[in-house]
């Protein structure tokens, strides 16, 4: 079996169009990956400005929001500053993309807590990595 239905697309289509979810009974995802990508999409918009509202409306939501964003901005900014004074100091050397090559980097950490293990990055490679397109 090589093909598979896709209910949202109407479409039967190779298995290759399907994204891999090992809990399921055939191990892929109900829609294809064009199908999914579509709700993905929807879904962030929709949720979004669900936020944006809830955000406006639920002083206890914006006050969480707010003590988080700042815990993690706090965390990121010591960093930031370490990782700077270290490249000035020539304790560390600003490398290229590990991807790309490119030498136009950003400083990436998987651990905040070590704060001079660094990863360099395009900034489309460092958003990608974010975004969980990319996994390094």
């Amino acid at each position: 079996m090589n093909t598979k239905y896709c209910p949202m697309c109407k479409m039967t289509k190779d298995i290759g169009e399907f994204w891999k979810a090992p809990a399921r009974y055939d191990g892929l995802r109900s829609y294809c990956k064009k199908c999914s990508s579509a709700e993905n999409r929807k879904n962030r918009v929709y949720f979004a400005k669900y936020n944006r509202e809830r955000y406006k409306n639920d002083e206890k939501f914006r006050d969480s929001v707010k003590l988080k964003t700042v815990k993690r901005t706090k965390k990121m900014g010591d960093v930031y500053v370490v990782v700077c004074e270290a490249v000035k100091n020539g304790i560390i050397k600003r490398g290229r993309c590990i991807i790309c090559k490119s030498s136009k980097v950003h400083g990436h950490h998987k651990d905040y807590n070590k704060k001079l293990d660094v990863i360099w990055l395009c900034p489309l490679h460092h958003r990608r990595v974010h975004l969980g397109e990319i996994a390094v």
